[in-house]
């Protein structure tokens, strides 16, 4: 299903350089999103204060303080506690046959699957798309998985199906010959691919690739309608955390501007000496006829530190995010059911995106047979990371249902074990462990509580001090000495 097939006569070459450039708008529109992911924000704030303030003037004012407002990454944050827990602790992927299962865990190690399918899911949740771009280097002798953003992607969708794609261009940084980075687009279709530079020119030739498909998957955050992108869906918490950065370099700069009294001179000005130094630990020589007094400033931005706060809590809860999750504070379990909201639709994109990228890799790496599947790939559960109390809750309640056993939650705890003969190995070590512990604190006839100030005791010391300090007779410091003292050192 390469163009020329869907377009008979169709220029490849053409095709791309026209999509590239009609493509530009949208482009730029997601880089504001990478930017503010990535912490440099820094030129995205200024554009904003020169669309906001139009007198040069007051542009100069304010765009110095545009690197201290990015210190407030709202859009940052968001994105991260929704996605963060999906792969905090990795998936176990299990293959059919098995015998798969040492080559592909070891291909993953390689590639570094988890953190790669991590970086994706983040990026999904930024930028509404993303694609992994999976292929072999020679120089590198391995296989390597690329994240590419949609501002570094143009896609030529399917004349009859506008959401399936049938090529793929992406933006990559070349070096030339005089140390200056350039930007060339490659083509990928069903068919064949080819580099174009800067000027819009041939880098590369057109060649057959040889691959059933292009190795490509394309990861999108929501179901779309009538158009390959969504452009969109997250503009909201984008506005909001430019509009956090704004009020943040407002508030900075009429610190500065008030922070500090401002002097007021009467009397015979063309006297008053020049070029004195203006600090608060120096004194100022006015002369005769001169009187200097100082203008109390009210240093207070509260107006605008309210209105960023009311920003921030609507633009999180819109994604699921409470208050108390935002601040992080301890939030309770009602609080999070939005966010849980959120977190599973990602894990459900994400399992399916599992799929895809196994295919893609093993169409690219030979290492792994042509009937290998995936079985199954089992996320760790993420409330795990929310709530273990409540987590440990549900489990115990499941077990006397009937519907969980304690294996089951050897394995959730260590996501590396696999098999019920593995978690029984690991079962059978803690108790073991345990056991020889309550055997010695029995010896000792300590309590499970007992603490380095409060020495253990045997049971007459226990029964004849117990009374004395109750009656106040004793404190319990000198009841843990006399008993350390009068227990005798053993052989």
């Amino acid at each position: 299903m390469g163009l020329t097939k869907v377009y008979p006569g169709a220029n490849p070459m053409k095709w791309a350089n026209d999509a590239i450039r009609e493509d530009m708008n949208r482009r730029n529109i997601c880089r504001r999103r990478v930017l503010l992911y990535r912490d440099a924000s820094e030129e995205l704030i200024k554009e904003e204060v020169r669309k906001i303030f139009r007198d040069p003037t007051v542009q100069r004012l304010l765009e110095p303080f545009a690197r201290l407002a990015a210190s407030q990454n709202l859009f940052k944050r968001v994105v991260d506690t929704i996605s963060s827990p999906i792969y905090a602790v990795p998936p176990v992927r299990r293959l059919d046959p098995e015998g798969e299962q040492d080559g592909f865990e070891d291909l993953s190690k390689q590639v570094r699957l988890n953190e790669t399918m991590d970086l994706a899911a983040r990026l999904l949740n930024a930028c509404n798309h993303v694609f992994l771009y999976t292929r072999w280097i020679e120089s590198l002798q391995r296989v390597v998985i690329n994240a590419i953003t949609p501002d570094m992607m143009v896609v030529i969708p399917h004349p009859d199906d506008c959401l399936t794609a049938i090529a793929y261009i992406y933006q990559r940084q070349v070096r030339s010959a005089d140390g200056k980075y350039l930007s060339h687009w490659v083509y990928w279709d069903d068919e064949i691919t080819f580099e174009i530079n800067h000027d819009g020119n041939l880098a590369s030739a057109p060649v057959l690739h040889g691959l059933p498909a292009m190795p490509f998957v394309a990861i999108h955050r929501r179901e779309r309608w009538a158009h390959y992108w969504d452009d969109t869906t997250g503009e909201d918490l984008v506005s909001a955390a430019i509009s956090c950065a704004i009020l943040n370099l407002l508030s900075i700069r009429k610190l500065k501007v008030q922070g500090f009294n401002q002097l007021v001179v009467q009397g015979d000005l063309p006297g008053f000496p020049k070029g004195q130094i203006m600090d608060v630990q120096s004194a100022i020589v006015a002369g005769p006829g001169i009187s200097v007094t100082s203008l109390q400033n009210e240093a207070t931005a509260e107006n605008y530190l309210t209105l960023l706060d009311a920003i921030k809590t609507d633009a999180a809860a819109s994604r699921g995010i409470s208050r108390a999750r935002l601040n992080q504070e301890k939030a309770a379990g009602s609080d999070d059911v939005g966010l849980d909201e959120e977190r599973a639709s990602m894990v459900r994109i994400m399992l399916r995106a599992e799929h895809d990228q196994f295919e893609v890799l093993k169409m690219v790496y030979p290492g792994l047979s042509a009937d290998a599947q995936i079985a199954n790939v089992d996320f760790a559960e993420v409330t795990e990371r929310t709530d273990k109390k409540n987590l440990l809750e549900i489990w115990d309640l499941m077990r006397k249902m009937g519907l969980r056993n304690v294996l089951d939650d050897v394995k959730a705890l260590n996501p590396e074990i696999r098999t019920d003969g593995e978690a029984t190995d690991e079962l059978a070590r803690n108790i073991a462990i345990t056991s020889k512990w309550v055997e010695a604190m029995r010896a000792l006839n300590m309590a499970h509580d007992v603490q380095a100030g409060a020495p253990g005791q045997n049971a007459q010391q226990n029964g004849a001090m117990g009374p004395m300090v109750r009656d106040g007779m004793m404190s319990r410091d000198m009841a843990g000495e006399m008993a350390g003292e009068s227990v005798p050192d053993e052989a």
